[in-house]
């Protein structure tokens, strides 16, 4: 979408069934709010910053009947962009493209036979330019595994509830995001409800809810949790039904219907607890290698039952990649 002033009018969020949705801030409708903010018909090429689709000089004033694979190709390589840019561009396309297709039915009857947005190859570099990507094969260790623990119990009182949701990311295959969508209704007798609007592959095909056995590991970050619900100071947040709460619910507004039970009430990142565990340790590290290790505690259980390291990867990716 591009960096535009827009989006001081648009409010994300989603449904209950994990569906994005945008509402306008500060006008009626959307024909006002597109009349008050028209195409720019900027150049994309000589722009320094990324610009939407919408403003740009080339693919923005497109009729959609008319776009083809060569455009949206050109349109991809008109400037430099990292492969991760180049495919978020094209799934907006694609998205664009779909719902024209099955929703406003633009073409009617006639359907085009190809569809310009698929099959559009986008040649990745041989190594990633993104920062994060240092971690993504990294865990921390035997020895390290207890400095961890340790700095999450010392953050516990300046990061109440994120500190336990971190600890959460050890002993179970949430992704951080999934993590912070979980309800204190999603916690039963022996196990946590993983249910299917939450999950980050909801939308490739058919998906289940699922229960995620509690083992004493697991408990024993519940029962931490339940440790800071009863607390006095957090007793405003008995109304609230995320496990992970925000820290910056507006307390005046939870008498307005709904506000306390939306997604304004939750917690949606773990970033800053996260760094401020990282200066408590000796070593650096990042949210995902908490996950990381999770996942090659598993790996290293299988193996110890005899399994090869490549079978040990394959039982594991089967148990705790499907859902």
């Amino acid at each position: 979408m591009g960096y535009h002033k827009r989006f001081d009018h648009l409010v994300f969020d989603e449904d209950e069934k994990g569906c994005g949705t945008i509402k306008l801030r500060g006008f009626s409708d959307w024909k006002s709010f597109w009349a008050k903010y028209p195409p720019e018909n900027k150049d994309p090429k000589g722009s320094a910053e990324e610009i939407s689709v919408y403003d740009t000089n080339n693919i923005g004033p497109s009729v959609i009947d008319h776009l083809t694979k060569g455009t949206v190709s050109k349109y991809l390589e008109c400037r430099e962009r990292s492969p991760g840019t180049k495919e978020n561009l094209l799934d907006s396309i694609q998205c664009l493209y779909s719902y024209a297709d099955n929703k406003l039915k633009c073409f009617g009857d006639k359907t085009p036979a190809i569809n310009p947005t698929q099959n559009i190859e986008i040649l990745k570099d041989d190594e990633s330019k993104f920062k994060g990507s240092k971690w993504n094969d990294i865990s921390f260790d035997d020895d390290q595994i207890p400095y961890v623990q340790r700095g999450l119990v010392r953050l516990v009182r300046k990061r109440p509830f994120q500190s336990e949701a971190l600890m959460l990311l050890l002993c179970t295959k949430f992704r951080p995001e999934e993590l912070l969508k979980l309800k204190k209704s999603d916690l039963k007798d022996g196990y946590i409800l993983f249910r299917k609007e939450t999950k980050k592959d909801r939308s490739k095909g058919k998906n289940k809810d699922e229960n995620i056995p509690i083992n004493s590991e697991m408990q024993r970050v519940l029962n931490r949790f339940n440790r800071q619900y009863k607390r006095r100071c957090h007793q405003k947040y008995k109304f609230i039904p995320w496990l992970i709460p925000s820290d910056r619910i507006a307390w005046d507004r939870c008498s307005e219907p709904g506000y306390a039970r939306s997604n304004k009430t939750r917690r949606k990142s773990l970033r800053g607890a996260m760094e401020d565990l990282i200066k408590l340790l000796p070593f650096d590290g990042s949210v995902k290698v908490l996950r990381n290790t999770f996942f090659t505690q598993k790996v290293e259980h299988e193996r110890s039952k005899g399994k090869t390291l490549d079978e040990a990867i394959v039982v594991v990716a089967n148990k705790t990649h499907r859902g």
